[in-house]
């Protein structure tokens, strides 16, 4: 080959080299990642649990009986108010007025057995006193004395159980009595009558082990109302007695109420779903008293409560969207790698990713507490991007405005 055709080869590549170079930067920028950035900034953050429930009084007492018998009256309907001892209805007294006179009579019976046996033991006591005297004289055989001592201690035995069976038909005669008072019933407390189960006619049952007796009606208080609501077990841990809580009434949409937290159950309540028993959902209940007062006081009404569980003033934060998981190079994780949180910082036109510690949540920051400093860009969509962005990724940084729809 000639040499000047070879230098024009040799110049030829060096000419297609440079151009490979020049279309591989090209190609590179062409490839720069579309995303959208947020400074990291402080500001006051408050971490809410939602849930939803139904309102219902604080004080709710269910009447049963606790003597079967006729409903032969009632003296109250629903919505009425009552106060504590005020008549509600009355069960047939006839039966249970027949056992107590009948339970009367056998406390008089066995006081009349017992002035018997009393007056039995004052004889024999006296018969024994004479007899020990006289033996005591040898005017009469020992015998003779043993026998009336043996009489004297039978006579005692006799007293004895004679006051057993006094104190046991006095026992019986109580409980009759007191069944023949719960016949007529009275309010255990201050309320409203929110519901009369029953009708005169009835008859009401008592319950047993293995089924539950007759509810004849309910009374609550209505001047104290709380929110119940279902909280799911991954927040429920958040909540606590005594934090404060917004509680909004679907029958007042306009109005917000506040309460507090009083309860929060220690076992949960699993809820069936139609996929299967694998994928029930696990509820705690939570109860919220509302510090207000409703307008128009009803059980059961639907409601939901924000529960505010943590509050911090002037935090660091980043938004909630920012915050990925990635696989990382960890020296301390077995195999040398580990997956942990993170954001992505942009910084000389790349998207660097930086491990972070987070603290409590907003609706829409994270409490970030270690990893990234005040004004540093990180990375917050949209989500395509941050799906799929790695670290050293070369981005550029777009306003929300200019995405296209």
């Amino acid at each position: 080959m000639k040499p000047g055709r070879k230098k024009w080869i040799v110049l030829g590549a060096g000419v297609l080299v440079v151009a490979l170079v020049v279309v591989s930067i090209l190609t590179q920028r062409e490839k720069r990642t579309d995303v959208q950035v947020e400074a990291v900034q402080r500001q006051d953050l408050t971490s809410i649990v939602s849930a939803s429930g139904t309102i219902e009084p604080k004080q709710s007492v269910n009447i049963s009986a606790t003597t079967p018998g006729e409903v032969v009256r009632i003296g109250v309907e629903e919505g009425q108010h009552v106060n504590k001892g005020d008549f509600l209805l009355q069960l047939d007294p006839v039966n249970v007025a027949a056992g107590a006179s009948g339970q009367a009579a056998a406390v008089a019976a066995a006081r009349g057995e017992l002035t018997s046996a009393e007056s039995q033991l004052d004889l024999a006591r006296d018969t024994y006193e004479r007899k020990r005297k006289l033996a005591a004289q040898d005017l009469i055989p020992k015998a003779e004395l043993d026998q009336a001592l043996s009489d004297l201690r039978s006579r005692q035995g006799a007293v004895d159980a004679a006051r057993n069976r006094v104190a046991q038909a006095e026992a019986s005669l109580t409980s009759a009595r007191h069944d023949l008072s719960r016949v007529t019933i009275t309010s255990p407390i201050d309320g409203v009558v929110t519901r009369v189960n029953v009708e005169e006619g009835e008859v009401a049952m008592i319950g047993t082990m293995n089924q539950a007796g007759t509810i004849l009606m309910q009374i609550a208080d209505l001047g104290v109302m709380e929110a119940t609501v279902d909280v799911d077990e991954t927040e429920v841990v958040n909540v606590d007695v005594g934090q404060k809580a917004d509680v909004e009434v679907d029958a007042f949409p306009d109005t917000t109420f506040t309460g507090h937290v009083t309860e929060v159950a220690t076992s949960p309540k699993i809820v069936p779903t139609a996929v299967g028993p694998a994928d029930d959902a696990t509820d705690f209940e939570v109860k919220v008293t509302l510090d207000d007062t409703l307008p128009t006081v009803r059980s059961g009404l639907s409601a939901s409560a924000d529960i505010v569980t943590a509050t911090r003033q002037k935090a660091l934060t980043i938004p909630i969207q920012s915050l990925v998981v990635r696989t990382v190079s960890d020296d301390k994780a077995s195999g040398g790698v580990a997956e942990k949180e993170g954001v992505f910082v942009v910084r000389d036109g790349k998207a660097q990713f930086v491990p972070v510690r987070v603290g409590i949540s907003g609706d829409r920051y994270f409490e970030v507490i270690s990893g990234v400093q005040p004004g540093d860009s990180v990375v917050s969509g949209s989500y395509e991007a941050l799906r799929d962005l790695t670290d050293g990724q070369a981005v550029k940084i777009r306003e929300a405005s200019d995405e296209k729809p």
